[in-house]
């Protein structure tokens, strides 16, 4: 027989004037113990000091002792007061809480006790649970009541109970809830019982609840009947989060063996002590249990010690709940039974499930926990509708009767009519985005061929061409010229006139090209190893040339006859170049040298020593004044020509420096690139030279050769996997990548500024027609994740915003900034208005309005708008839709008064058609609803079972597709509801997507780096853009012609289609 406490010593625990081992064992005692719970919860504490002083505390602002409080203390609670050890004194300080008024107590639980009080501050009654006091002196257990707090905190949901107020008080922690006065459901299930629809509504609200808080990343662990509290009107508000978990908190924290939570609806995996497993579905299993409870009143399992218990949770079966109440039927024993699967993944996936079969239970619908035959779904239909059943069973055989012979046959023969077009049609589409796939990966190597796939008429009908079909012709436009030698490429030279080409390898020869041909002019023997440079002197009639045999030799360009030889004693020559305007050359070697030569008499003038390793390659700056060199140290030098003395050590680079190269006009400029990957601009000239001015990444292999255009516009750079990047110098913007698969890029020159000439190890010598070939422009647009993205209506500019607080506006041509705001909030969105000649967005709860072709600084003008704070926001026909989270908003732009309100659903997402007469609305739940031009109500369209992340309506109005948390996009009829195309689209959840203005491709992005654009008819993919991170904001320009991208990573990534305007892209020929 267990001993049960004494009224005395229950008074002294819950007054905490006893020792902390009596305190733990008459704790343990009350988890077990019914009748004692009972009892301590019947205690009259009203003569109490310390809850006399809570009640009356702000009275008196000192500190009052519990010595003296003139308590009268039992000789039990004396003994223990004298036991307790010095560092636990049984006199401590009370906590002073001048904010409340504290009545009487509640409830009494294993961490503190629950008294009703007013908040003095707020004018409100509250649940005020102050901790107990000697779990107060274990720094463990106020860890945990601070987590049941925060857990609580992070849930907003009118079935959770709400978190007011959390504090410390002389050490004492407190905690002001949501004062719930309908007691417990275990109250309501233990006094009058439930009949099983009104418990299945009751875990249904429940299941929702946890659901909310399971995608807010928060776990229960511990509900139970007693932590489920009801309002006076019965509505349940979920309790006690004083075991919740984070399921992103470090598991580490959770130990192993440990059992928390109560026996009875504990879950097998967390009887069984392994804490970090349990998840979900232990609180799945849970609301199975109180659901098993209210309906049989008892618990699944329940023996006479709590060892038995979970005996039996882990490992017994539990009894039907149809044996215990006659009035539970299957469906409903069928989901609770679901619920109380051993295996977590044999349960319900998500709570929301739960809800969901319960609800169809609620409603007469067959339930997915077990699946009802055809015969059984018939009676059921007929029992909820049984006069519209039997009407429409006579009405559909008296018609079939009546119109049977008459109309069969043409019945039969108008639906394969429509069979086989509609099957055309879809063919038809699919084979296009086929081709448009072929072309995409045919482009990157035979452009030509590819061009030739587009321009078919039949495979690639006019009418279906889109923007992606405009984006392959435009990337097609270039020309490539290749050749291979038998050798690797290991240097390619342009003469200074551009109508000479000179090629070396590693062979020893030289082969010289007229510009435009593939048949050497001049092909000799330079050496007899590999030939390592090349270059032509300022006149284009010197070629001079170094290998590994260890010589330096100069030619006649014109005959490639032999002028002079420089002798280099043996040590191998890697890299020369011509000074400007005079007759010197510059040689690097494998000693780490550089030497300076004067061709007149092929003397060595001087010789530079400061490269602790092999020195790579040379570069004169245009105007003679200074000489770069690089080399394996990991280093690039300049030296000052006029006192040949080392100038400036450049040392940014985290691997070996492959490659200089001064700006033809910018004395100043100079580009090293380097086995890490990466490429650098510096400005010598500047006050700080030796830090870089501008870095670009992410090659994925060694920049292995840098060159700039003759004009200085643009810089070329190789690199070891096969891809040769261009930039823009003046604005540092990516222009376009050129790809030669299988290839180690070793050198590039330019031919001019639309023509790249690349030699590979491979043997490859390739002409690139770089000018209009591209079609990305990329600009590093903001440093947090864009939050909106629009056009303007000529598509010459873009606006964009981000979490950076910056809004800006884009010269889409240009690619560079041409106005900017900034405010220090998160900016939510950017829309175009009145036709696209100006642009909204939200910024801390105020609405701004700016022009488009505004420069430097942006000027808005603010709309002196109601309150709200927006989730989501779009423009309509004149008004801003707010999605706040209390309800939608309608906004009226010009006065920014409110026209009308909306609060039947929580939106998360709002998306508008281009002809201005329907826009979505997407709610947190999955549902979606519709609104129209000149109408002040939603109509529900349907609900999804998935969890919808993004939302666009087709162009006209008829169809709305949504993205998904599976990578799964959705398209609806906006007419009927009824899914009309699932396409799997993703591996991650879709983040963005948008159609084109005209309608013909649907585009979605996501954390994949892929834009996908699909046929928005038959769900075929055409094809996929790359982007540097993953794509969070889409936004087509009005005429369909580019796409814009914002990225995770702050980047805008546009593709253009700026076709030559004597192109018709209907038809793929020129029209004269």
């Amino acid at each position: 027989m267990p001993v049960h406490p004494s009224e005395q010593q229950l008074r002294a625990f819950i007054t905490g004037i006893i020792a902390q081992q009596d305190a733990l064992r008459i704790e343990n005692h009350l988890a077990e113990c019914d009748l004692c719970a009972r009892s301590i919860d019947e205690l009259d504490l009203a003569d109490d000091p310390f809850t006399e002083l809570l009640r009356h505390h702000a009275a008196s602002e000192a500190s009052i002792d519990l010595m003296h409080c003139d308590r009268e203390v039992p000789p039990a609670a004396e003994d223990a007061t004298r036991s307790l050890p010095p560092t636990q004194p049984a006199s401590r300080s009370l906590l002073h809480l001048t904010r409340y008024e504290v009545g009487q107590q509640l409830g009494f639980g294993g961490m503190g006790v629950v008294y009703e009080a007013f908040d003095n501050t707020l004018r409100r009654s509250v649940a005020l649970k102050v901790i107990s006091p000697h779990r107060a002196l274990n720094s463990a257990d106020r860890e945990r009541f601070r987590r049941e707090a925060e857990a609580a905190a992070r849930l907003q949901h009118v079935n959770i109970v709400q978190v007011f107020d959390f504090g410390d008080s002389d050490d004492v922690l407190y905690c002001a809830f949501e004062l719930i006065d309908g007691g417990t459901l275990a109250d309501r299930v233990n006094s009058s019982g439930m009949r099983p629809r009104e418990a299945a509504q009751i875990v249904a609200t429940i299941a929702e609840a946890v659901d909310y808080a399971h995608l807010r990343g928060v776990v229960h662990r511990d509900l139970k009947p007693a932590n489920i509290l009801l309002t006076q009107n019965g509505t349940p508000k979920i309790a006690d989060f004083g075991l919740a978990k984070r399921l992103d908190e470090d598991v580490s924290r959770t130990v192993t063996g440990t059992l928390l939570g109560s026996p009875c609806y504990m879950a097998p995996e967390q009887a069984r002590g392994d804490l970090a497993t349990v998840g979900p579905p232990a609180d799945i299993y849970a609301l199975g249990a109180i659901l098993y409870e209210a309906v049989t009143g008892r618990p699944p399992f329940q023996e006479g010690d709590v060892l038995a218990t979970l005996e039996q949770v882990k490992h017994a079966d539990p009894v039907p709940p149809s044996r215990l109440c006659q009035e539970v039927d299957r469906d409903l024993e069928a989901i609770c039974l679901k619920c109380l699967e051993k295996t977590p993944r044999k349960r319900y996936a998500r709570a929301r499930g739960l809800a969901t079969d319960l609800r169809r239970y609620l409603d007469g619908m067959p339930v997915a926990a077990r699946q009802a035959r055809v015969g059984e779904q018939l009676v059921k239909l007929a029992k909820r509708h049984p006069f519209a059943t039997f009407a429409s069973g006579l009405s559909v055989a008296a018609l079939l009767i009546f119109v049977a012979v008459i109309t069969v046959y043409n019945t039969l023969l108008l639906d394969s009519r429509e069979e086989v077009r509609r099957r055309l049609v879809d063919a038809q589409r699919k084979n296009f985005a086929l081709q448009l796939q072929r072309a995409q990966t045919i482009a990157k190597t035979n452009p030509v061929q590819a061009r030739g796939i587009l321009q078919d008429v039949e495979n690639c009908p006019p009418k279906l061409r889109d923007f992606y079909w405009q984006h392959l012709s435009a990337y097609c436009k270039r020309d490539v010229e290749r050749w291979i030698i038998d050798k690797e490429v290991r240097a390619v030279a342009i003469a200074p006139q551009c109508e000479t080409l000179a090629v070396g390898d590693s062979g020893g020869n030289v082969s010289i090209y007229i510009v435009g041909s593939k048949q050497p002019l001049h092909q000799f023997c330079a050496h007899t190893e590999s030939v390592n440079d090349l270059a032509f002197s300022d006149d284009g009639l010197t070629l001079a040339t170094v290998g590994d045999d260890g010589a330096g030799r100069v030619w006649n360009a014109s005959n490639a006859t032999l002028k002079s030889v420089l002798s280099t004693e043996g040590t191998r020559a890697n890299g020369l170049c011509f000074a400007p305007e005079t007759s010197e050359l510059a040689t690097s070697h494998s000693d780490g040298t550089i030497r300076i030569w004067n061709l007149e008499n092929t003397m060595q003038m001087r010789v530079l020593h400061g490269h602790k390793d092999s020195a790579f390659r040379v570069s004169y700056s245009s105007d003679g004044k200074y000489l770069a060199s690089c080399s394996r140290d990991g280093t690039a030098k300049v030296w000052e020509t006029q006192a040949w003395s080392e100038f400036i050590t450049l040392s940014e680079h985290q691997g070996m420096v492959t490659d200089v190269d001064f700006h033809p006009h910018r004395p100043g400029l100079l580009a090293t690139a380097s086995t890490d990957g990466t490429i650098r601009m510096w400005d010598i000239g500047a006050e700080y030279p030796s830090h870089s001015t501008f870095e670009a990444g992410g090659f994925d292999a060694t920049a292995s050769s840098i060159a700039f255009d003759s004009d200085g516009m643009q810089l070329a750079i190789g690199t070891y996997n096969g891809e040769t990047h261009i930039f823009d110098v003046g604005s540092r913007m990516l222009l376009t990548v050129l790809e030669q698969p299988g290839s180690r890029i070793s050198s590039v020159a330019f031919e001019n500024r639309s023509v790249l000439v690349t030699g590979s190890k491979e043997g490859r010598v390739q002409r690139w027609e770089t000018d209009g070939s591209h079609a990305t422009l990329i600009y590093e647009a903001h440093s947090r994740p864009l939050t909106g993205l629009a056009f303007s209506s000529d598509g010459r500019n873009l606006a964009s915003s981000a979490y950076d607080g910056f809004v800006r506006i884009w010269d889409v041509t240009a690619g560079r900034p041409v106005g900017e705001w900034y405010e220090d909030t998160w900016i939510t969105g950017v829309h175009s208005k009145s036709g696209g000649s100006e642009f909204v967005w939200e910024a801390g709860g105020n609405v701004y309005v700016g022009r488009f072709g505004q420069t430097s600084t942006l000027d808005p003008h603010a709309i002196a708008t109601p309150p709200f704070f927006a989730t989501d926001m779009a423009v309509f026909n004149g008004l801003l839709i707010v999605a706040d989270v209390a309800d939608v908003k309608f906004v009226d732009l010009l006065s920014g008064k409110l026209a009308w309100s909306w609060s039947k659903d929580t939106i998360q997402h709002l998306a508008t058609s281009r002809d201005g007469n329907t826009f979505a609305a997407i709610g947190e739940n999955g549902t979606i609803w519709l609104g129209s031009r000149g109408h002040q109500s939603l109509k529900r369209l349907c609900a999804s079972n998935e969890t919808i992340t993004s939302a666009a309506i087709s162009p006209d109005g008829q169809s709305v597709a949504v993205g998904t948390t599976q990578g799964v996009l959705l398209i609806y009829g906006a007419s009927t509801g009824e899914i009309q195309m699932t396409i799997a689209a993703h591996p991650g959840p879709v983040q963005c997507i948008t159609y084109s203005t005209d309608g013909k491709t649907l585009v979605s992005g996501s954390e994949d780096r892929l834009v996908k654009l699909w046929d928005p008819i038959a769900g075929a993919e055409r094809g996929s853009l790359a982007t540097g991170s993953g794509t969070v904001m889409l936004a087509f320009a009005p005429d369909s012609t580019a796409l814009a991208a914002g990225g995770q990573n702050g980047v805008i990534t546009i593709w253009k289609t700026d076709l030559d305007p004597d192109v018709d892209t209907d038809f793929g020929t020129h029209v004269k």
